[in-house]
């Protein structure tokens, strides 16, 4: 039987369209009118909705200030929202929301320790051979850009040959995905680069939003392209 298409109760067809039109509107008055009218009432409940369900508080703040924080932050990103990707703007609204609650929860958490015990984290850190070349390593923006890039084109590569590859339809779907999520790489997860635990559940809470597919499914279907990631990966640190 075809998978049934979830309904999230707030987002549907007019709200993706909305999204376009408030993007393309010439005028204050036209995008003030879309939003007042469409995208406020539904992305009020999506940042609702998304703080709740995964408590997602940011500590010693406000609601208020967190939800009008988040609310004006997807504001801002929606006008990078290209609709001719084949891409939902509900899932690209809905991870970039929820990265960006989760980067203010992180920040917060590490100025807290900085705070608290600035001297024990330092050692902590210099003793600490694997988390510092780590972090080191994502700290490289060239190096990951380049691995960014490769690993995109390689992906485009598979999707342009998929019977050569043997993708069947969910791969190919992942695959899609994961060149949509490469290009919008630093709109959808700017905030969140020191992380490589942090990006993996991104990636997989993005590819789960944007197919509709369940984790199971998603780690599945998305093996053959961490193969092509790890190995271009490798290759990039053995002649750095």
């Amino acid at each position: 039987m075809p998978r049934k298409k979830k309904q999230n109760g707030y987002f549907y067809e007019r709200e993706e369209k909305a999204v376009s039109d408030y993007n393309k509107a010439d005028t204050f008055e036209e995008k003030n009118k879309i939003y007042s009218e469409i995208l406020h009432p539904a992305l009020t409940k999506m940042v609702e909705s998304i703080i709740r369900r995964y408590r997602l508080y940011i500590p010693d703040e406000e609601y208020d200030l967190t939800f009008t924080d988040c609310l004006s932050f997807l504001m801002v990103q929606i006008e990078k929202f290209n609709p001719e990707r084949g891409h939902k703007a509900y899932s690209y609204l809905g991870t970039i929301c929820k990265n960006h609650l989760i980067f203010k929860i992180k920040k917060f958490k590490e100025e807290e320790k900085k705070y608290t015990s600035f001297e024990s984290n330092q050692d902590v850190y210099e003793n600490d051979e694997n988390l510092t070349e780590e972090t080191d390593f994502l700290g490289e923006n060239s190096f990951f850009d380049d691995l960014i890039i490769n690993t995109k084109k390689r992906i485009q590569f598979m999707l342009d040959n998929k019977k050569k590859f043997g993708l069947n339809m969910d791969e190919y779907k992942i695959g899609s995905s994961l060149i949509f999520l490469l290009e919008h790489w630093d709109d959808i997860f700017s905030s969140n680069m020191g992380s490589n635990k942090f990006n993996k559940a991104t990636v997989l809470f993005f590819l789960k939003e944007n197919t509709l597919m369940d984790t199971k499914e998603v780690r599945k279907n998305l093996k053959k392209y961490k193969d092509v990631y790890v190995e271009i990966k490798k290759k990039m640190l053995k002649n750095d």
